[in-house]
């Protein structure tokens, strides 16, 4: 178990993805120079509550490095943080304004080898369908999908480019098998591609 600082945010952020960050909190443009710097992870949590109180995180997020830094002229920051893995948050340290959590990481279970192939198999031709929805309506998808990655890393890559709402990318990223993510990931492109 890791001791880390953690971000919390209106954001999820899967493994091996990019998120940039336009942040202008002096507390949190500190942090994110510091970890630029020495390259030390920290954890990027979506908000559960937030309001009165403490803001309340969700127990699953990613740890993160911080890749790429720009000032600008209004002193904000922009960030991009790239996602190493899974965690499970045990605690959370609220006595000062950084939030800090102690972490355990997590590893996806990759189920069955024939289904999860056939799952990626099925997910990515639904997903090309889902993208070409998407072109046809005015927006502009990646032309090219790497098909090569593992069947996880494939899994956050759908996941990350889906129009979901937060609580759904939530969900995706706390599914502990590929199989159950890619599943539910088939489950959703099928409503979006056989209503069409």
């Amino acid at each position: 178990m890791t001791l880390i600082p953690i971000l919390p945010l209106t954001a999820v952020l899967y493994p091996k993805m990019m998120l940039p960050l336009f942040v202008c909190e002096s507390k949190y443009r500190r942090l994110l120079r510091t970890h630029n710097v020495t390259g030390k992870a920290l954890g990027v949590v979506l908000i559960k509550k937030a309001g009165e109180g403490p803001v309340v995180p969700y127990d699953i997020g990613t740890a993160a490095k911080v890749i790429a830094t720009e000032d600008t002229e209004d002193g904000c920051f922009r960030v991009v943080m790239k996602g190493e893995c899974k965690f499970r948050v045990n605690w959370i340290d609220y006595s000062k304004p950084i939030l800090k959590a102690e972490v355990e990481p997590l590893k996806d279970d990759d189920g069955d080898p024939g289904e999860v192939e056939e799952l990626k198999r099925r997910v990515e031709k639904a997903f090309r369908r889902y993208l070409a929805i998407l072109e046809a309506n005015g927006v502009s998808p990646p032309k090219e999908l790497v098909h090569y990655l593992d069947p996880a890393q494939y899994s956050y890559l759908v996941a990350d480019m889906l129009n979901l709402n937060l609580y759904e990318k939530q969900r995706l990223l706390a599914y502990t098998s590929t199989q159950e993510r890619l599943r539910a990931e088939l489950e959703f492109l099928s409503q979006i591609v056989d209503e069409r």
